[in-house]
């Protein structure tokens, strides 16, 4: 008997991704995207340790981005992930 893969089990729940502030981008412009990951990027590589929340540039630059996708899914009219409420403060 063959061993079937994950993905070809039937009756098998598949897992859903947990959401990611970096990975999403409703309502970003292509220039935004580029522009925040080469500082997001630039600042996990040359910056300082890992800080507390407030301190930390990684988190103020997710923090950043949260807003934007937040208004960038009120623009479209779609109900942003709660996760991203959630993260955001809202």
């Amino acid at each position: 008997m063959t061993e079937q893969s994950p993905q070809h089990r039937p009756n098998t729940p598949t897992r859903q991704k947990a959401y990611s502030v970096v990975r999403d981008k409703t309502g970003l412009g292509a220039w935004f995207r580029f522009q925040w990951r080469f500082i997001y990027i630039a600042s996990c590589t040359f910056g300082p340790a890992s800080r507390q929340g407030t301190l930390d540039p990684r988190k103020q630059l997710q923090k950043e981005r949260a807003v934007k996708l937040l208004q960038g899914y009120r623009n479209t009219g779609q109900q942003p992930p709660a996760e991203l409420l959630a993260f955001t403060g809202h």
